[in-house]
């Protein structure tokens, strides 16, 4: 049978495995699946179990399309998971392991984060949004600025009240908005216990705090959780550990962490306390998260940073999904390393770095995540270039591939596989590229070629399942993409390289990524197109006022004026530590470095995509890089997305995405 030829719709079958939870013994495995429902245009999940004890084929545990977060009971027989159902607000459900209905344990706030079984089963944290007390929220806020006419008839009140104005929104706090949330000034994270037997569900914690990451302590009578603190005027990050007594909701301090805390985890029998997160020496979002650990035991609470000891210091990688053995000795983590992961295994040792072991475990080169069993074989999710991601089992030394999410896809379509290169950097630096050649490629012949620019900067490529390049690749075009300085996974100086210079050597190694790849006899040099979403859209369009070598650009939730994204969105504090400052102490520096500045340059025709919920890049910047280009003359389209944020959810609006892209660079490069 002939192969197809991948469209932009042959996303919607292509599946995702998530969440994966190892059974307490270690006999079974439930997982989230992934899917499209073209009919109601969303993204469903379905909760899935497979018995790890026999050669069995999985059985689908639930079919609602809002299901997530799975979690087992302590004794293995119960899931708890969270899920919306028939348009409600999220609910925590309980199902048994085999099988049946599941049944809700009612909440009146609707959970924000993954349920968490007490020890002996009995109870359920969990974190939900609350909205802070009414009252006074700066000194001298009237109290009743809109008088409401008292009405006598209950229908006409009725009526009154829908033509009432929305409530003003009252902010003080700097982080009052985040992407794909909203407006968030006026709730925060708070903890909550539920009991199963009675029913009684009770907040843990108050007030104008946002709670991170939390746990149950060993003996189920508290929970310890982080709490993430922010100074606008010094613009960093600190974190606090706390611990609530769930009896009598009595508080203590635990920990003053300088840094980001994003994961803790209680070591078995209780004793240790892990933390993983960045500290402070370098920007948010270019540090790397390091293993640390704090002893419980210690007679003197509360903590600080010189209690705190690392068990990562040398390591120039982030250590993701850090999990501890079932003794207690030692901790598992996911480690990203120049275009791939391994997993690794660090020894707890007091006062000293731990012993580090790395474990060769699948020939894929990318672990997306993973969970252990007692006796430490594991459940893991990986992929490659030209692998999708499967559920894999590996024990004594032996893997075994559990799901088969993928198998009618690639039955259906031939992909194309990336031959990694590496060229000299601005500094010396070897900077990793890949180069895609495309669908029914010929020896010799030059192809119309796309160079496509990560996010960040501080994103990455790696060798991982990429479908926008297989997709490209079967549409006739090579495809390139690189690491220049500023990505992630090659080491905290390399990562920093671009503060202060964005748009200076990472652009000028991206051009010579370009340079390589066309020097290997398969890129068509007066063909070639230039994409990006995010720091990759700031990059096509910047790029464009740079040079005249491209024939077509599409650039998605891109970032025009540096100076004016300020303030705009979530990430100021990400984007004063690119410049090492806000604009308005560093102005000339945002400007020099902003397409706007130079649009008058640009010859080359330029589809600009951006959603219109987009908080992280503002839809201003799309606005006003369209507006000067119309200005001037020059030749530029722009699509703007109803209802989506800078991480599009809606599949046909994904599909359209990708539908334009290639439409754009065929009539551009191909003449189709």
């Amino acid at each position: 049978m002939s192969k197809q030829i991948l469209t932009p719709e042959s996303l919607f079958s292509l599946k995702n495995v998530t969440d994966v939870q190892m059974s307490p013994d270690g006999t079974q495995v439930v997982y989230l699946v992934e899917e499209t429902d073209q009919e109601t245009d969303k993204t469903k999940n379905s909760l899935w179990l497979r018995n790890l004890k026999e050669d069995a084929e999985p059985i689908r545990l639930t079919a609602h399309p809002s299901d997530s977060s799975p979690r087992w009971s302590p004794d293995g027989k119960r899931v708890a998971f969270i899920s919306s159902r028939e348009g409600s607000k999220a609910q925590l459900f309980v199902i048994n392991a085999d099988g049946g209905e599941a049944e809700q344990v009612k909440t009146k706030h609707a959970p924000s984060s993954a349920p968490l079984w007490s020890p002996d089963g009995r109870h359920i944290a969990f974190k939900a949004r609350v909205d802070l007390p009414t009252g006074e929220r700066y000194p001298g806020e009237p109290t009743q600025l809109i008088p409401q006419a008292v009405k006598t008839d209950e229908t006409e009140a009725k009526q009154d009240d829908a033509k009432k104005p929305a409530p003003v929104h009252v902010i003080t706090d700097i982080n009052f908005q985040a992407d794909r949330r909203g407006l968030i000034y006026d709730k925060f994270t708070q903890l909550f216990v539920i009991n199963l037997e009675t029913g009684e569900c009770q907040q843990m914690t108050t007030g104008a705090k946002r709670i991170e990451d939390f746990i149950w302590n060993t003996s189920g009578s508290a929970l310890l959780y982080v709490v993430d603190r922010y100074c606008p005027t010094l613009a960093k990050h600190t974190a606090a550990i706390y611990q609530v007594d769930i009896a009598n909701k009595t508080t203590g301090h635990i920990l003053n962490f300088a840094g980001s805390l994003n994961h803790i985890n209680l070591a078995p029998g209780g004793r240790w306390l892990l933390l993983t997160g960045p500290d402070n020496k370098r920007p948010l979002g270019i540090g790397v998260a390091r293993l640390w650990v704090i002893d419980l035991h210690s007679p003197s609470l509360p903590l600080d940073q010189a209690d705190v000891h690392c068990l990562t210091p040398e390591l120039d990688a982030s250590c993701n999904h850090a999990k501890w053995d079932k003794n207690g000795e030692s901790i598992y983590f996911v480690k990203p390393w120049h275009g791939a992961t391994t997993l690794c295994q660090v020894f707890v040792t007091a006062g000293e770095a731990g012993k580090m072991i790395e474990h060769e475990i699948t020939d894929l080169s990318m672990i997306a995540l993973f969970d252990l069993a007692p006796d430490n074989s594991l459940v893991f999710v990986a992929h490659d270039f030209i692998t999708p991601p499967e559920l894999y089992l590996r024990r004594q030394n032996a893997v075994k591939q559990l799901t088969h999410l993928h198998a009618d896809f690639l039955s259906k379509h031939e992909v194309c596989p990336a031959e990694k290169f590496t060229y000299q950097g601005a500094d010396g630096w070897d900077i990793d590229g890949w180069l895609v050649r495309p669908l029914n490629y010929e020896s010799g012949q030059r192809y119309p070629t796309v160079l496509s620019v990560h996010g960040g900067p501080t994103g990455a490529y790696a060798d991982s399942w990429q479908f926008p390049f297989q997709l490209l690749a079967h549409q006739g075009f090579a495809v390139v993409f690189t690491n220049p300085r500023g990505s992630v996974t090659y080491g905290e100086d390399f990562t920093h390289a671009c503060v202060g210079d964005i748009g200076g050597k990472d652009y000028q190694e991206i051009m010579a990524g370009l340079d390589h790849a066309i020097g290997m006899g398969v890129v068509d040099p007066n063909r070639v197109g230039i994409t990006g979403w995010s720091y990759g859209g700031y990059m096509t369009c910047w790029s464009v006022t740079q040079t005249n070598r491209f024939q077509a650009a599409v650039a998605g939730a891109c970032i025009s004026n540096w100076h004016d994204l300020y303030g705009c969105g979530d990430s100021h504090v990400y984007d004063e530590g690119l410049f090492g400052g806000p604009p308005f102490t560093k102005e000339e520096e945002h400007l020099a470095c902003s397409p706007i500045r130079y649009v008058q340059n640009v010859k080359t025709p330029l589809l600009l995509l951006h959603g219109e919920l987009d908080i992280r890049c503002h839809t201003s910047q799309s606005d006003q890089f369209f507006t000067a280009l119309k200005r001037t003359g020059k030749e530029v389209v722009y699509v703007r997305y109803p209802d989506q944020y800078h991480g599009f959810r809606r599949p046909s609006y994904i599909v359209d995405r990708w539908t334009r892209t290639v439409g754009w660079f065929k009539y551009y490069l191909l003449g189709d």
